[in-house]
């Protein structure tokens, strides 16, 4: 099969953009022709307000590729900023069936994350994104949300998502059923959760180490500062190791300063490659992914998972949907400081439970999260797509609660 894949690079790689690579590379391991159709995502305020809504020279270009490399299947990852809704028209007339996969809730939100005052925050869903225009929901700017709620609006009176897309995939059952209540049709969304490649079992026990681990964008949304406090009224005795960066990392430094914490108890180790990430988790204790927003899916639960190591997740959104209380992990309710530190004694004062967890959390990786059995799945989807393309006016014959199993 000849794919087509399109994504707007994120300025700070995150994981979005490692998804993006391991498909394709997947894809490639079965013997498909991908080619990979990339922008770059400046931000700036001239791109949004040349592109966000509608952008021609996208347009053109998508259809140029299409001409020139004759994809069966255009597969849509970020378009924004750079791309804009215009590559799924572009795709469409030229005769070539579009998926777009829904990493985040762009279509409904202006911020995309259902967030506002460190709340979450579902006004404008299903709904006109006025709110998000006037609480200046983008940036902060007055102008930049306007624009976002442009292309939010004006997708909708294209009928970009009604007519010109054949299939959606989300990658949790939570953020599906947000994507339902806004307005997209349940028939051409499916759950296809992420994966990662298997490293091979873990060689030490979780309780042989006393370090926790945070991966992450540093930004308020990522609840880090939460994760400090709780560190901090903790004490376990431990160290956390920090990855990635973002506009809070100043803050969250200077946050640590201001706790007195022992040096060398907290280690911001910036960004590191994927490979770098498996290594530190395949070391470590236990995960903790403090989020306050809905993430659409939580791709370092499974990183955690693949290396037999449990989570402690805040239980909102995908992150709290993935990982079962006392199972594979420990909940607690999103911002809540001392609940956190109470499950960060609980997996450093236990070594019996955080092994067991680890445990746990790597059969769960092996029976969902390999890309093996997302393989098919992808294949799947395609298959819906394509069929939707050549007849769109009568429902394919495909069992969908066969094919995805997650759904």
């Amino acid at each position: 099969m000849k794919i087509l894949v399109l994504h707007n690079r994120y300025r700070e790689a995150g994981g979005e953009d490692a998804v993006v690579r391991d498909e394709i590379a997947m894809l490639r391991r079965h013997g498909n022709e991908v080619q990979l159709m990339e922008a770059d995502n400046s931000g700036s305020a001239a791109a949004l307000a040349r592109h966000a809504i509608w952008s021609t020279d996208s347009y053109k270009k998508v259809q140029e590729e299409c001409r020139r490399f004759r994809p069966d299947i255009a597969h849509v990852h970020n378009f924004w900023i750079e791309l804009s809704p215009s590559v799924h028209a572009a795709c469409q007339d030229a005769g070539v069936p579009s998926v777009q996969s829904l990493h985040n809730f762009r279509l409904l939100c202006v911020n995309a994350v259902f967030l506002r005052n460190g709340q979450v925050c579902e006004d404008c869903l299903g709904k006109l994104p006025w709110r998000g225009v006037v609480h200046r929901c983008y940036h902060g700017s007055l102008a930049q949300s306007a624009a976002v709620a442009g292309m939010i609006c004006g997708s909708r009176v294209r009928s970009v998502w009604d007519k010109q897309v054949n299939a959606f995939i989300v990658p949790s059952r939570h953020s599906a059923s947000k994507f339902i209540a806004g307005g997209l049709d349940a028939a051409k969304l499916f759950v296809k959760p992420h994966f990662v490649a298997d490293p091979g079992a873990p060689e030490t026990l979780p309780s042989a180490s006393g370090t926790a681990v945070y991966v992450g964008r540093l930004s308020p949304e990522k609840g880090a500062s939460v994760l400090l406090r709780a560190w901090a009224e903790a004490n376990p005795g431990g160290r956390l190791i920090v990855i990635g960066k973002g506009p809070d990392q100043e803050s969250l430094q200077q946050q640590v300063q201001t706790a007195r914490l022992p040096e060398g108890s907290v280690i911001f180790a910036g960004q590191k490659s994927p490979e770098d990430v498996l290594a530190i988790l395949s070391n470590a204790r236990v995960l903790i992914v403090p989020s306050l927003c809905y993430e659409t899916f939580g791709r370092a639960v499974i990183e955690a998972f693949c290396c037999g190591r449990g989570v402690i997740v805040s239980s909102i959104g995908a992150v709290g949907e993935l990982v079962e209380h006392g199972k594979t992990g420990l909940t607690f309710p999103p911002g809540n400081t001392s609940a956190l530190a109470s499950a960060i004694r609980f997996v450093f004062t236990d070594d019996k439970l955080a092994d067991t967890l680890g445990q746990q959390a790597r059969r769960q990786y092996l029976a969902q999260y390999t890309p093996e059995k997302n393989y098919q799945t992808l294949m799947d989807i395609y298959q819906f797509a394509t069929a939707q393309k050549i007849a769109s006016k009568r429902r394919p014959d495909l069992d969908l609660m066969k094919v995805l199993s997650t759904r």
